[in-house]
């Protein structure tokens, strides 16, 4: 375990599931107490944990701070090289919540792909999280298409060139290794099985208004960042599930593209900070 400033602490340590092994990343003040307010990070669908530093860096000195590399992604895996199905997704991040924290003291704060895996664990509990943030998300109410990886992954791969190219303040290094996993033919390999896997679990009609229901009649608080920039998820499916959720707050940064919290972390922090203000307010008076 090392410190940072003095002012909070960082940890890596292995979760088991199923036959993954999943690699969990802890940050949290130095002075703090057991219990209390916890933050899940859920990364989208390119990128991994390491998306999310800058946004944690600037805030695990208040909060507990908890980031996830998905299997498939960063320093997590299936021992049998396989992709993982939308549910797997929700389960492991249910039960991360419930393993590291009381879930009503959580917040899911999920990008792209890992906004729908955290409506998706809200869906599969009765058990709720204490509030939702959602980063240019990716709608469990809607088709997958943009998990279509054409022919070698040359669809998945013009996509994220077109993403890097969009974004502002990219780190060069950062940038290069997230090129390099769709460039590389073993990682390539092992990201479309993840992606098609995704796409042949992703939810029916039928069950999308099963999970409609329930996620209107869930009554979590719930955040929304959107980037204008975004060339994957647009802004009005951020807006739909906005509309769609009784206790939602939406803003929007016209020069903010597919990654809110590398693009413009300070922004996300602001309104982060916020959204966690209004939620201990609201249970005060409660």
């Amino acid at each position: 375990m090392r410190s940072r400033e003095r002012n909070f602490e960082h940890r890596e340590y292995r979760y088991a599931f199923g036959d993954c092994h999943v690699c969990v990343h802890e940050d949290r003040p130095v002075e703090s107490s057991p219990g209390g307010l916890a933050l899940f990070f859920v990364h989208g669908r390119y990128g991994d944990s390491g998306c999310w530093r800058p946004v944690i860096e600037r805030i695990s000195d208040r909060f507990r701070c908890i980031s996830v590399d998905l299997p498939g992604f960063g320093g997590s895996f299936s021992a049998r090289d396989r992709g993982l199905s939308l549910l797997e997704y929700g389960a492991l991040v249910r039960g991360l919540v419930v393993d590291l924290a009381t879930p009503s003291d959580a917040v899911l704060v999920g990008h792209d792909l890992g906004a729908a895996i955290s409506q998706l664990s809200v869906v599969l509990s009765s058990d709720p999280v204490g509030g939702l943030a959602f980063l240019n998300p990716v709608s469990l109410l809607e088709d997958p298409n943009g998990f279509r990886t054409g022919l070698w992954g040359w669809l998945a791969r013009r996509r994220l060139r077109t993403a890097l190219h969009l974004g502002v303040g990219l780190p060069v290094e950062q940038s290069r290794a997230m090129a390099e996993l769709w460039e590389t033919r073993l990682s390539r390999v092992s990201m479309i099985k993840m992606f098609e896997s995704l796409r042949q679990t992703w939810p029916g009609p039928h069950e999308r208004k099963l999970w409609k229901e329930k996620l209107q009649n869930s009554r979590i608080p719930t955040l929304f960042l959107c980037g204008r920039k975004d060339p994957f998820d647009s802004i009005e499916t951020g807006i739909a599930l906005a509309l769609l959720l009784p206790e939602s707050y939406f803003y929007s940064d016209i020069d903010c593209g597919y990654w809110p919290s590398i693009e413009s972390p300070d922004w996300v922090v602001s309104r982060l900070q916020e959204f966690i203000f209004k939620l201990r307010v609201s249970r005060r008076v409660a």
